[in-house]
């Protein structure tokens, strides 16, 4: 079993209700911290030259979900 796996099943097993920061904050109401996170990271990857197109589309959904909060 991967560490990954092995911590779902801890976290399943001992805190069936813990949710991710995000998540709690999106449950809450207030919008959600993109561009301390997402944008920080696009933009130290632009300055090195580093493609990361995963990146800027997760921020483009998580952009547009922020709009309607």
């Amino acid at each position: 079993m991967s560490v990954v796996q092995e911590l779902g099943v801890h976290f399943e097993t001992h805190a069936p209700n813990h949710r991710m920061s995000p998540l709690q904050d999106l449950e809450r109401g207030p919008r959600l911290k993109i561009d301390e996170t997402l944008g920080y990271a696009i933009t130290e990857a632009k300055k090195l030259g580093v493609p990361v197109p995963t990146l800027e589309v997760c921020y483009g959904f998580l952009f547009g979900i922020n709009r309607n909060i």
